[in-house]
């Protein structure tokens, strides 16, 4: 459990601007939301790598509880929901009946964005290494720990198939 100062919430606004909790996570981050075909709210979170589905009245629970410390992407595609993670560099599907099965596992610890074309296709941005010391704050997540001074990050474009046929696209260096 976080103290107090990092649970995360999740407010609704209503069409007179006010703001209400509609959903109290408990987690120190949330990183994405992203709403499903039928109105139910996801979140990705971090620390401890939760995924929460949340439905309209604002009654949550966790969808999946990842190895990984980040859900840090989430896209929601026809009957799907996809979710990338910090850690390992998976990226995961949901179905409309809850279950989850890992899509594709990268060589990348980090999956940063996701997309989906007219095709179907999946294209996933994912990075490896780690941010260089002084590029960013040390205590944020992905960044170097303390006394490293990091890796060169490199930069990725996966594209899965709507029948899982993966292939490495792209690649750009961090500079």
């Amino acid at each position: 459990s976080y103290p107090t100062l990092f649970r995360s919430v999740i407010y609704k606004i209503s069409p007179g601007r006010v703001a209400e909790t509609f959903l109290s996570t408990g987690e120190q981050y949330i990183w994405s939301l992203v709403f499903d075909k039928t109105g139910n709210l996801y979140a990705g979170t971090g620390m401890a790598g939760k995924l929460f589905k949340i439905s309209q009245d604002g009654q949550g629970e966790v969808a999946y509880d990842a190895n990984d410390p980040h859900i840090k992407c989430l896209l929601s595609s026809g009957d799907n929901i996809y979710a990338g993670t910090e850690g390992e560099g998976i990226i995961y599907k949901i179905s409309s009946d809850g279950k989850v099965f890992a899509l594709y596992d990268t060589s990348e610890r980090e999956i940063s964005c996701l997309a989906v074309d007219a095709k179907g296709n999946l294209y996933a941005g994912a990075a490896s290494g780690e941010s260089k010391a002084g590029r960013d704050d040390p205590g944020r997540p992905g960044g170097p720990g303390p006394g490293r001074e990091g890796e060169d990050r490199k930069s990725y474009i996966y594209q899965i198939t709507p029948d899982e046929v993966v292939t490495k696209i792209g690649k750009a260096k961090d500079k």
